[in-house]
């Protein structure tokens, strides 16, 4: 295998490097991403347009997209290429992604789902031991048997075709130059090298993140990755999915020691991105959109929110402990309903809308005492709609490693989108530098969902990756035409950030700014911070 074939495989699979040692003193529980430090962020105003990611290159990136008149598509996929470089540990083109896009044109949100998908050769009882119960957390996640097929590139191929502009290949540009030319390591990926217990030892990942002294590097060079990415520009994501590319993945994931490494060359050759119908709701005066399944995030945060109206918070706002406690037990309800009916809607009927429905949010409030919490675990409840034989409790933890991108156009188009490794640099090999495997959590509804996974189905996800809409007067309706006075805006990105009839302030997670009735536009873009990750004009 010559050197642009060979790909340095420090990004994508790195943990079977590990596998048997890990394997050896796993960790009681898994442990989250390693924190690295505390900054200061401070919120940034643009007047047109604007781009948020978690690495300066990689908003830069985005930034120079929109410049050329790009779309917010366009500068998201230049945006998630770099950091794909410069945050190994967090995302990449080997992951899986959702993303939602607010469509100023058609007036109307859209949502993509490139979530990673178990192989065709996985069984009910992938994770399960010879004694029939779940496996360990790093036996099951450490190695081949965890590896799902990535959705990244197909989704953004899929969303590029809906709604880009650019070249696709143009998009390539900016990663593939940084990666021949190299990059700066982060402080933070500096420390979580330096840190790393497995990593150094073993090829490639050696070589292509510390230096001769053991010491992490201070600059990668990827020449492997811009090679991957110059094929890909070329060939659109068919060009890793089969192929040369397809054919080192499945190659090296064969290779791992004692470990199931059944992903085949068909299971790349046939994913599909989706583009799936949003989950949309009320909240007061606030119309939110979301991701819907296999992404729980929307679903769970509507039903936090819909058991949330029926107490006045006006009196007691956050970070009052009243306040807090209410948070706190609508979450602990949601989240039990999440873990009982949430999972793969193309293979088991996931009951969103009964979820939803006032009468049930309004029965489930009830269970609340605003003096003291819920004794126990939370119970679930029975949403109209649901079956008892999609019904299937879920333990699996919450994984770390992931990215969150906030884009706004000069078109008023508005754009999240989130990307997952679902496990740290030390659960990662590399093949053709470009993607790390992660832990399957493929969810089916089955009682013993912990420890299945049937083939083809698309891991769940809690993450919020939301677009909320909001309108002047009334949130329960779209106006009759883009001319209404009771226009629609687009205000806040990744469901975090809401105002009521004023203006939305652009910040890390709120990036779209309207007029104000008023007609007054807002000042030019103030990044206060010469570090903050966020482009705009």
């Amino acid at each position: 295998m010559n050197r642009a074939r060979g790909i340095g495989f420090a990004l994508l699979l790195a943990p079977l490097l590990i596998a048997r040692t890990a394997a050896q003193a796993p960790p009681p529980t898994p442990a989250p991403e390693a924190a690295t430090g505390r900054s200061v962020q401070h919120a940034s105003l643009a007047r047109h347009d604007m781009v948020v990611a978690a690495n300066p290159l990689a908003a830069a990136a985005g930034r120079e997209v929109l410049r050329q008149g790009g779309t917010a598509v366009d500068a998201a996929i230049a945006t998630q290429l770099v950091l794909n470089l410069v945050e190994p540990q967090s995302s990449g083109i080997g992951g899986g992604a959702f993303l939602l896009f607010w469509s100023a044109a058609e007036r109307r949100v859209a949502t993509f789902d490139g979530r990673e998908t178990a192989p065709e050769a996985a069984t009910a009882d992938r994770f399960l031991g010879p004694d029939g119960k779940p496996l360990a957390f790093y036996d099951a996640v450490v190695g081949a048997r965890s590896v799902g097929v990535p959705g990244v590139l197909r989704m953004l191929e899929l969303a590029h075709a809906r709604y880009g502009k650019l070249p696709w290949a143009k998009l390539f540009a900016p990663a593939i130059n940084l990666a021949e030319t190299g990059v700066p390591v982060s402080p933070r990926l500096h420390s979580l090298l330096a840190k790393d217990p497995f990593l150094a030892r073993y090829e490639p990942a050696r070589s292509y993140f510390y230096g001769a002294d053991g010491a992490p590097k201070t600059v990668l060079l990827n020449p492997e990755l811009a090679a991957t990415l110059r094929l890909v520009a070329e060939g659109g994501a068919d060009a890793f999915y089969t192929g040369p590319i397809a054919g080192d993945i499945v190659a090296a994931l064969r290779a791992v020691p004692g470990s199931l490494g059944d992903l085949g060359a068909s299971d790349l050759a046939g994913y599909a991105a989706k583009e799936r119908a949003p989950v949309c709701g009320e909240y007061r005066a606030h119309r939110l959109c979301g991701m819907g399944p296999p992404s729980s995030g929307a679903a769970t945060l509507l039903e936090m929110l819909g058991l949330l109206g029926h107490f006045n918070l006006a009196s007691d706002r956050p970070p009052s402990a009243a306040a807090v406690h209410l948070l706190a037990e609508a979450g602990r309800l949601a989240y039990a309903d999440r873990a009982r009916y949430l999972a793969d809607s193309d293979f088991v009927a996931v009951p969103v809308s009964g979820l939803l429905d006032p009468d049930y949010l309004t029965a489930r409030a009830q269970l609340i005492d605003r003096a003291r919490a819920m004794p126990g675990p939370a119970p679930p409840g029975d949403p109209p709609g649901s079956r008892a034989e999609d019904r299937g409790d879920n333990a699996a933890p919450e994984l770390p490693s992931t990215s969150h991108i906030s884009i706004i156009d000069r078109a008023g188009n508005a754009l999240a989108s989130w990307c997952a490794a679902s496990c740290s640099t030390t659960s990662s090999r590399i093949s053709r530098s470009c993607r790390r495997s992660r832990a399957g959590r493929w969810r089916t509804a089955s009682p013993a969902a912990s420890g299945r996974s049937p083939p083809w189905r698309r891991r769940w996800s809690s993450i919020v990756t939301g677009a909320s809409s909001w309108w002047w007067d009334r949130p329960a309706a779209a106006p009759s035409s883009t001319t209404s006075p009771r226009r629609s805006s687009p205000c806040s990105i990744g469901a975090t950030t809401l105002r009521r009839r004023s203006t939305c302030p652009m910040t890390a997670t709120a990036t779209a700014r309207p007029r104000s009735r008023r007609g007054r536009a807002p000042p030019r873009c103030r990044p206060r911070s010469p570090r903050a990750a966020i482009r705009c004009g």
